[in-house]
């Protein structure tokens, strides 16, 4: 396998991809509750922001931009077909990438809220 999970602390998260271990610091976690049906991770590394979400398939590919193409939709969408007639249980994973200060500035208006379920429904689209 050239990719896989090495470690993880409360503050970063260690991948190996090749023979290269990368290490990413966790800006914030998005608990997985009932109501968003996905949780999400903002991960950051050399200056670069990623967001990874993983939920219900149905709830990943809705929140999928329309203005990018999405190059394994295809193959996705026959493969989940696939897994529903044999009646699995499907999860998907996607991924966006934030400027800093764009991640910095979410985050901030985050903090600045209280907390409580309507938290979660403002940061609605982690």
């Amino acid at each position: 396998m050239n990719a896989g999970f090495v470690e993880k602390t409360p503050k970063k998260i260690i991948v190996k991809i090749k023979e290269r271990k990368l290490e990413y610091e966790i800006l914030r976690v998005f608990e997985f509750n009932s109501d968003r049906k996905r949780m999400s991770i903002l991960l950051k590394r050399s200056n670069r922001v990623k967001l990874f979400i993983k939920g219900a398939d149905n709830v990943i590919l809705a929140r999928l931009s329309k203005k990018k193409p999405q190059l394994f939709l295809k193959d996705i969408m026959l493969k989940l077909d696939e897994f529903s007639k044999l009646g699995l249980r499907t999860l998907c994973i996607a991924m966006k990438v934030l400027e800093v200060k764009e991640a910095e500035s979410l985050l901030s208006q985050l903090d600045k809220l209280p907390e409580n379920d309507e938290k979660d429904k403002i940061a609605g689209f982690l």
